[in-house]
């Protein structure tokens, strides 16, 4: 009886404490994982935190058929403005202390999961006396300044997700592929939108309308200026901001929680910023929240969405 009460509480604590993977992903939709034990050593307290940090901008991210993932572009320039600390970066026992260091951990994480995943690596470098997290050599170095990057291609015929967390005591880092649900939902539409009887242009340079797992998916930037909205983007905090007469709808980047007017309320559809750059938000919250009604209208396999106030 005591070791199923402790087998719970420990199964209850994993599941609090990782807050970065979705509670809708099944086990069986996942196609590959890859783990990387962090080092023990006290010194690199501050390194498992930047490799947390990482798993953060790489949580969520949707990587479609024949795209090529980059970490640096998606993970970005490691600043202490965006949430990065100074740890340790080096190999070989040499080490100098460098902002973001450890998110090499994270880099290698991801470098194992696509390698599982029989992904295309294009490009992939390795530390130059190692890696104490690596003995095997499979690991990726990182570096910003030094234009190091972990670049692979999605070789897949069908979208994946990247879900990412650590383990209750964060001494493994982890990154999965998820298989993006094949909805008919998702496959059966194309998205028009209208406003106050104004047709939304989009177009491949701003981002296209689509549905994810029922949910309508808009391009922010060409979204919010074709509403008359402003927009303001905290990139320390990974949000941004809509507003319009005197509502603002304040969304966190791959979290469900949102506020309207400083109130806290929670979505089932997280906004997120796609491999080329773009953020996403759900149409409907989006929408409904600055005051607008939807109206939907499916045909001829098109779904027309008819935003009025």
């Amino acid at each position: 009886m005591y070791k199923r009460i402790l087998f719970l509480i420990v199964l209850i604590t994993f599941i609090v404490t990782n807050t970065f993977v979705s509670a809708e992903v099944k086990e069986e939709q996942i196609i590959s994982r890859g783990i990387v034990d962090s080092p023990s050593d006290p010194k690199f307290a501050n390194n498992i935190k930047n490799a947390v940090k990482a798993l953060e901008y790489l949580n969520g991210k949707v990587v479609k058929p024949g795209e090529i993932f980059s970490f640096n572009k998606t993970v970005g320039k490691r600043t202490i403005e965006r949430g990065f600390v100074e740890g340790l970066s080096g190999s070989g026992g040499y080490y100098y202390p460098d902002v973001g260091g450890g998110v090499c951990q994270a880099a290698t994480a991801l470098y194992r999961a696509a390698l599982n995943a029989g992904f295309k690596i294009v490009e992939r470098h390795r530390h130059v006396y190692g890696a104490i997290y690596a003995p095997k050599g499979d690991d990726a170095a990182v570096d910003w300044d030094a234009n190091w990057d972990l670049k692979f291609k999605n070789t897949a015929s069908y979208p994946i997700i990247i879900r990412t967390y650590t383990s209750p005591d964060n001494k493994q880092i982890i990154v999965e592929f998820v298989k993006q649900s094949d909805t008919s939902s998702d496959k059966s539409y194309k998205v028009k939108i209208t406003a106050n009887n104004k047709n939304l242009i989009y177009n491949q340079d701003t981002g296209l309308p689509f549905i994810i797992n029922g949910r309508t998916y808009v391009p922010l930037r060409a979204t919010t200026e074709q509403l008359g909205c402003s927009v303001k983007w905290n990139d320390a905090e990974r949000s941004v901001e809509v507003s319009s007469d005197n509502i603002t709808v304040k969304f966190l980047i791959d979290r469900e929680n949102y506020t309207v007017n400083g109130k806290t309320k929670v979505l089932d559809a997280v906004p997120f910023i796609s491999v080329d750059g773009k953020t996403y938000l759900p149409l409907r919250y989006l929408a409904e929240e600055l005051g607008f009604k939807i109206n939907i209208n499916n045909s001829n396999e098109v779904l027309n969405l008819t935003l009025e106030k």
